[in-house]
């Protein structure tokens, strides 16, 4: 018969093994990732929401995605993890290496923050190129702007985050390399200065700006002409971009 285990030993294996509350991994996160259009097309378009990199969610671009995806294009209306300013690197890399695999060309369109991602997704030339609407695209700057307005933006943040909202600024990124974007901005925008693109256009070559005399919000003339722009109707600037990468 097996001699039973001590009292000791009992408590010691009680001590170091975990309890079903620890063993138990976390619920993941709902994705709540939306495609529109084919699964499969030979143009493919990822959407990035906007919210401040700290809120929002697909439904925040929903109409754009199903208008694009209207024409044809295959569509991905990402769910990023706001907060996780890495994990959404992550996440945007991940969505235009998915999509490069089916399609001939990769696209981004972004709106607000969405806008600063699409525009880092073209910096660093993930996409062939980009539509981005009122794009943060040195977020640090905007950041410290908005705090210094009576925001109470960013409160929470120390100093790794504050890093890792300047890795994923466009204008971290952006140079003579980078792929063509073509960025629409509304001069009497008080949520994202108008002058962040205008610095922005310094130092990229193939960056084309349109400004507006407009707030902040996309309108259905913006979504308009992110669809005209896409389809190659107007002369946007990754119009003249070979098919292929």
């Amino acid at each position: 018969m097996r001699a039973p285990l001590s009292t000791a030993l009992l408590t010691c294996l009680a001590l170091i093994a975990p309890s079903s509350a620890a063993a138990a991994s976390p619920a993941p996160k709902p994705d709540a990732t939306q495609h529109c259009g084919p699964a499969a097309a030979k143009i493919a378009i990822i959407v990035v929401h906007g919210g401040g990199f700290l809120g929002g969610n697909p439904t925040k671009t929903d109409l754009i995605c199903r208008q694009l995806g209207a024409k044809g294009w295959s569509v991905t209306n990402i769910d990023y993890p706001v907060r996780n300013f890495i994990g959404t690197e992550q996440v945007l890399r991940a969505a235009a290496l998915k999509a490069a695999r089916t399609s001939a060309r990769v696209f981004a369109y972004g709106e607000s923050a969405g806008g600063g991602l699409a525009a880092l997704a073209a910096a660093r030339r993930w996409v062939d190129g980009a539509f981005a609407w009122a794009p943060v695209s040195d977020i640090p700057a905007w950041g410290h702007w908005r705090q210094e307005s009576g925001s109470l933006w960013g409160r929470s943040l120390d100093d790794d985050d504050w890093e890792d909202l300047a890795r994923i600024s466009a204008q971290s990124w952006e140079n003579k390399t980078s792929s063509p974007i073509l960025v629409v901005h509304g001069t009497n925008d008080a949520t994202v200065p108008f002058s962040q693109s205008v610095q922005m256009k310094k130092h990229w070559p193939t960056m084309t700006l349109r400004r507006y005399r407009g707030g902040h919000w996309p309108n259905a003339a913006v979504h308009s002409a992110a669809v005209s722009c896409f389809g190659g109707q107007q002369p946007c600037a990754w119009a003249r971009l070979q098919p292929g990468r």
